[in-house]
């Protein structure tokens, strides 16, 4: 088997993204009224609140966990399970956002639908009755009601009847159609993010809020959250947007980061998940961050956090998932656990969720290959083995070495190399030539898979 490096030069985009995330530092000090980040405990990340359920009543429930491309791994009584469109009612495998909703149901938006699991199988909905017209973003309406957002518009599903709202209804703005985050609040109102303007809808018309209309500059919103308040949530690059009492205040952030999404917990906290700097949380005073490089979770990439009715924190991340309690958390990977994937985009937990099992023991697997330049081999060359998209964390002294996991070796006078006692799961190849990190596109995939007590065999491996 021959393979391809690219020819895609990694240290640029790398040195590009340090100054990105040189700035994205202070997001370890981001403040409202200039209040200093302190140190956080685990207690500080718990979705528990007076009156909630202890830990030890989880188990009334099940999650589920999503992915870019191998469907949707859900943990329940009866343990761990993978639903692909080979085995389950999902017609794709591509999960886009994971809401858990009123009815005790998991709603997701996949690349060509709307797909509902009810805790035993998945059912696919057609979204305003097309068979190709996926969702970014669904939202659960207080009513019942199934909110999803696309670049085709606005739908909204209800007793097995849609409606729909062309882009033109609720964004007049500069890149229309693109969303940042949509959510539903309490009184019902539905509120869009959206490239340049948020935008509302009552039930009867739509309020579009942009510069001059609602805000003093341009915005460009990166994600919405909406508290049991009614209070709407709006981050961009550079400041947080709250809508309170019929007006927009906001202040700005001392530093730049880069959100994933931005959800509101139980107590009204306002969570930002984010790429390379892991989780920062405002609980009304201050922030508070909780890092990877602080060995406190286990991946800075967070994509997507839950909270369950017995008082946990369900962090979907980009290698892997972290459970968080007042007083521990559990990380499952493929390699320890049922998981299909460990880049995980969404998460949704319905109830109390599950109880958690036992962490499960697999054999490490390897890798190995041949590199070669014009059919010639390239001795001692440096390799690395990433669990992670070296352009979605802190750049360190090379592409993985601030990666929760990595491995690495180097090229012999043939070309030939070897790693062994890897965990199981997906890895991207990098192999540094001359100073210039590149990146294995295995067939147009980068991620290689390891699994368990066996080896890949890569072959030829052609830069």
């Amino acid at each position: 088997m021959e393979q391809v490096i690219s020819r895609y030069r990694v240290m640029e985009p790398i040195a590009v993204l340090g100054l990105l995330m040189t700035a994205q530092l202070a997001c370890s000090q981001i403040s409202w009224n200039s209040l200093a980040t302190p140190t956080a405990t685990l207690s500080d990340f718990s979705a528990a609140q007076t009156g909630s359920a202890p830990q030890s009543a989880a188990g009334g429930g099940f999650a589920c966990f999503g992915t870019m491309d191998k469907g949707v791994t859900c943990l329940s009584a009866d343990g761990w399970k993978t639903y692909t469109h080979e085995n389950s009612g999902l017609t794709n495998d591509g999960i886009q956002d994971m809401k858990a909703c009123p009815d005790g149901r998991i709603y997701a938006g996949t690349y060509l639908d709307l797909a509902v699991f009810d805790g035993s199988a998945w059912q696919s909905i057609a979204i305003a009755d097309e068979k190709y017209r996926g969702a970014d973003y669904v939202a659960c309406a207080p009513d019942g009601g199934i909110w999803t957002g696309s670049s085709k518009g606005i739908d909204r599903y209800d007793n097995g009847q849609w409606i729909s709202f062309p882009v033109e209804d609720y964004d007049s703005g500069e890149y229309p159609g693109l969303i940042y985050g949509l959510a539903v609040a309490p009184d019902g109102t539905l509120w869009v993010a959206n490239a340049r303007s948020v935008s509302a809808y009552d039930g009867t018309r739509w309020t579009e809020y942009k510069k001059g209309d609602g805000f003093e500059d341009e915005i460009s919103p990166q994600g919405l959250a909406v508290d049991s308040r009614n209070r709407v949530w709006v981050v961009d690059w550079t400041k947080v947007y709250l809508f309170e009492d019929g007006r927009w205040t906001s202040r700005k952030m001392e530093g730049f980061f880069v959100p994933y999404s931005v959800m509101v917990d139980p107590l009204d906290r306002l969570w930002l998940n984010t790429i390379g700097k892991g989780i920062q949380v405002y609980d009304g005073s201050v922030w508070k961050g909780l890092t990877f490089a602080e060995g406190k979770i286990d991946s800075n990439g967070v994509r997507m956090t839950a909270f369950d009715k017995s008082g946990r924190t369900w962090l979907a991340m980009t290698y892997g998932i972290n459970v968080i309690s007042e007083k521990s958390f559990v990380h499952f990977r493929m390699d320890n656990s049922g998981l299909a994937d460990n880049d995980i985009v969404a998460v949704a937990v319905v109830g109390e969720g599950p109880a958690l099992p036992q962490e499960e023991k697999k054999q490490p697997g390897s890798i190995s290959g041949r590199i070669l330049r014009a059919g010639k081999p390239i001795a001692h060359a440096d390799i690395e083995l990433c669990v992670e998209s070296a352009l979605a964390t802190d750049p360190g002294a090379s592409p993985c070495s601030s990666q929760p996991y990595m491995q690495q070796a180097t090229t012999d006078a043939e070309g030939y190399f070897s790693v062994a006692e890897l965990r199981v799961g997906y890895y991207i190849l990098m192999v540094n030539l001359s100073g210039d990190w590149l990146t294995l596109e295995a067939f147009g995939n980068r991620r290689i898979l390891v699994e368990e007590a066996r080896e890949t065999d890569l072959g030829k491996v052609e830069v």
